[in-house]
């Protein structure tokens, strides 16, 4: 597994060590929120290596698909990708898995 140390971008680590932080105090939204804006900004700069959505009987992409836990992310063509959230709490476990997913995509991009 991917480590945040491993993450070479200073700005993509913060984000990522502050999600870690969170939801090792308690703070499971925000620590979700830090995740999302780090893959954003990870989605911003490399926009094929995740995948909004697996489309049954479509070949799969190459990366990683988004997980389906409470959070959208809307893209329009020239417009950077925006998150919308369908709820103002999250849990630990959704914090949990939304930050190892940033973790495994910054360091399978080589951010």
């Amino acid at each position: 597994m991917a480590k945040v140390d491993d993450i070479r971008d200073d700005n993509l680590r913060g984000l990522v060590a502050e999600a870690r932080a969170a939801y090792r105090e308690g703070d499971a939204t925000t620590s979700v929120h830090k995740s999302v804006e780090a893959l954003l900004m990870l989605m911003e700069r490399q926009p094929d290596l995740i995948q909004l959505e697996r489309v049954p009987g479509a070949p799969a992409r190459k990366g990683y698909v988004w997980p389906a836990l409470g959070v959208k992310v809307e893209t329009g063509e020239g417009d950077s990708p925006r998150a919308v959230y369908d709820r103002e709490q999250f849990s630990t476990a959704e914090a949990i898995t939304f930050y190892e997913f940033a973790v495994d995509s910054a360091v399978a991009a080589g951010q």
